[in-house]
């Protein structure tokens, strides 16, 4: 089992989201604890870029030394073990002019999925990973299109996404 994790999760669950839910907040925390277990017992590995973009956008969201949030404390956990083949896989992907990542779907039904977020699905593409989502609009909206590309998403707080409309929300970021 392979996830690759959206940065919008950490956001969550660092709870620097203001329009996210209790009940998203403790979905979501309760999913990376999940994840770590599993990683731990050997069942799962988190899926990175070998380039380190998914890295340096945790690293412009969740902290490094693991503390306070949840988010922290999964970067951290990830960032330690990144190397680590029983916990991470780096799949390699290639910047593309047009679609961001060649590995990307030419796919018209995906032309206006938001650019920030094709390194996760060239990511999920090349490894066969499920991607992992909390409040991020474009998950859902894109969901039929995405599968039809094989890529699957779990979303986390999908009561919400139902709820908040079109257009992309990575989260209101508190100060």
């Amino acid at each position: 089992m392979r996830r690759v994790v959206d940065v919008n999760v950490l956001v969550v669950a660092n709870e620097r989201c203001d329009h996210a839910t209790e009940r998203c907040v403790l979905a979501v925390t309760g999913e990376l604890s999940q994840i770590v277990k599993k990683a731990n017992e050997g069942s799962l590995k988190v899926v990175i870029d070998a380039g380190d973009e998914i890295l340096k956008e945790y690293g412009r969201h969740a902290s490094r030394s693991g503390r306070p949030g949840a988010g922290d404390f999964f970067f951290k956990w990830l960032w330690d073990r990144q190397t680590d083949p029983h916990f991470c896989e780096q799949a390699s992907v290639n910047r593309d002019a047009q679609r961001g990542y060649s590995e990307f779907p030419a796919d018209q039904d995906l032309a206006a999925f938001d650019r920030g977020d094709r390194i996760y699905v060239a990511v999920a593409i090349v490894s066969g990973a499920d991607v992992v989502n909390a409040v991020d609009t474009d998950w859902a909206m894109f969901e039929m299109a995405l599968r039809k590309n094989g890529v699957r998403v779990k979303n986390l707080c999908a009561d919400m996404l139902q709820h908040t409309g079109g257009g992309n929300s990575h989260g209101d970021h508190k100060p």
